[in-house]
């Protein structure tokens, strides 16, 4: 409730940091990938970021669509939208059979 209470969205844009008139913001770019190894799929993610997918990329990534799929646990799901990675989050966590946890934090100091 902390963070509802001073923060306008959950965005970093709405810390107070930011409106600051001496805010500067430092932009860093990584460039190794280190939870991909396949060169293929590396070539198209880099692909994505730089906006430079070509019909190669795409006639790849469609390769990869299947439609009758079992789901499996730990299985990796890209969406183009919110509502459709929602609709997924909130499936899982409906399937859930553990009891929640919930823990109470104390906000101490300059927050």
């Amino acid at each position: 409730m902390a963070f509802k209470r001073l923060y306008d969205s959950p965005y970093f844009f709405s810390s107070a940091v930011v409106s600051q008139a001496n805010f500067q913001m430092e932009i860093i770019e990584l460039e190794k990938m280190y939870r991909q190894q396949e060169a293929s799929f590396i070539s198209i993610l880099n692909a994505i970021r730089n906006k430079t997918v070509d019909e190669e990329h795409l006639r790849l990534l469609n390769k990869q669509i299947k439609t009758d799929i079992q789901i499996e646990d730990g299985m990796i799901y890209l969406t183009g939208k919110n509502d459709s990675a929602q609709a997924i989050n909130d499936e899982k966590l409906d399937s859930l059979t553990s009891k929640p946890s919930t823990f109470t934090a104390k906000v101490k100091g300059d927050f």
